[in-house]
């Protein structure tokens, strides 16, 4: 069993993230990279550098998959879902604190939209998103990582819910 590690927010993640857009952008030229997850937030979390990428089609998406494999990322995931997502990792195997993850998607996909929505709406709601932070923390500590994602996934959802309620 994967055991999650929750650690506190850090505040070199935004410049770590800021470093690696500039780095993707030269290779990857022309698409939207956004930071998301915890450490755009400003929360506790994993540690992990999530960025969102957004593409026009899925032919750039693939084409990123093989550049972003060419220059220090691995494919984490060769099944892409409905909107070609591609995850991929700066790391071969178990993640660590300031790795790197990044999701290639279509640009105007319900994934890249709510993946923005989720992440300011955390950021300007500070309650709703200690409530995440002790959510995580607490499920960290009773399941593996693949249960983790999966119970995230769904406090993910009801706020995406909240957000787009008026």
């Amino acid at each position: 069993m994967s055991k999650v590690v929750i650690y506190p927010f850090r505040k070199y993640f935004p410049e770590l993230f800021r470093k690696e857009k500039k780095r993707l952008s030269k290779i990857l030229g022309a698409c939207k990279i956004e930071h998301f997850g915890s450490t755009a937030i400003g929360i506790e979390g994993k540690g992990i550098i999530d960025m969102i990428i957004g593409f026009k089609n899925t032919s750039e998406v693939k084409k990123a998959t093989k550049l972003l494999s060419s220059n220090g990322y691995f494919l984490a995931d060769d099944k892409p879902g409905k909107n070609a997502r591609i995850f991929l990792s700066n790391r071969k195997k178990e993640s660590k604190l300031g790795d790197f993850h990044v999701h290639l998607v279509l640009e105007k996909s319900k994934e890249f939209k709510d993946a923005i929505l989720f992440r300011d709406y955390l950021k300007k709601h500070s309650t709703a998103a200690r409530r995440y932070s002790f959510f995580k923390r607490k499920i960290a500590n009773m399941v593996d990582r693949p249960l983790y994602t999966k119970m995230k996934a769904s406090f993910i959802t009801k706020v995406i819910r909240s957000a787009q309620t008026p």
